[in-house]
């Protein structure tokens, strides 16, 4: 197994901040989020929405991090952690990392809701919500 050593430097950090700051100022709707998952059930790969919610951590990682409504007025916090390199998925360390510098309350992956997206070609994804409201 190849490990790769993630870099998160001030620089970094600091990206983390100012896109956690976005996406609690701007939430998704619950219509885009439909919209989005109808997309997905026809097999169509999802457009990038917004590169104010994207970081590429030095070391491979690529996050996509947004604040979004959910049936009943609720607010989530949703987290999409990929591999640059192709054909590799993050680990379960390396998404764990990233929920916490993400702000995630719930560190444990298997008690929230989760899923692998098939994002083309060889890349996936591992998503992850956590409610916030």
């Amino acid at each position: 197994m190849v490990t790769t050593l993630l870099v998160i430097d001030g620089a970094i950090q600091k990206r983390i901040k100012e896109v956690i700051e976005f996406s609690t100022a701007n939430p998704t709707p619950l219509e885009v989020i439909k919209k989005l998952a109808e997309t997905k059930e026809k097999g169509m790969l999802i457009p990038d929405l917004n590169s104010e919610s994207q970081i590429d951590i030095p070391g491979g990682l690529s996050v996509v991090y947004t604040h979004e409504e959910q049936p009943n007025n609720v607010i989530c916090r949703h987290l999409s952690v990929s591999s640059v390199l192709k054909g590799r998925m993050p680990s379960e360390e390396a998404v764990m990392m990233m929920m916490n510098f993400f702000g995630f309350e719930n560190l444990n992956i298997r008690e929230l809701t989760f899923w692998i997206e098939d994002c083309g070609g060889e890349q996936k994804a591992v998503n992850i919500i956590e409610p916030l409201s």
